[in-house]
């Protein structure tokens, strides 16, 4: 491994990627989101961090959504397909999004 990936911090990676990306904790709270994420859902970070991941979900999706997230906190494991559904933004505009979730420790 070369010096500059082993400089290299969680937060420049997070920070640095292409794809939208937010950081939920087990109460299903966002911790963090990457600026891609931010322009998509067009919040800033003082707005979304902190934010129920369920006020980012239409209410006619809510339990679905969340009866899945339930479902992979209690067997977190990387998933090599993704998955449609529709994201709210800030604005409430819903947005068809592609999401995978992968456990972080």
């Amino acid at each position: 491994m070369t010096d500059l990936l082993k400089s290299l911090s969680f937060q420049t990676l997070f920070d640095a990627a292409t794809d939208a990306m937010l950081l939920i904790d087990t109460s299903a709270h966002i911790a963090a989101a990457n600026p891609v994420a931010k322009k998509l859902l067009t919040f800033d970070a003082a707005e979304i961090v902190g934010l129920k991941i369920s006020a980012l979900m239409p209410l006619r999706y809510q339990k679905s959504y969340l009866s899945e997230f339930a479902q992979f906190l209690d067997q977190p494991q990387l998933q090599t397909t993704g998955g449609e559904l529709i994201a709210l933004s800030h604005d409430n505009k819903e947005l068809l999004v592609n999401i995978k979730l992968s456990p972080v420790k």
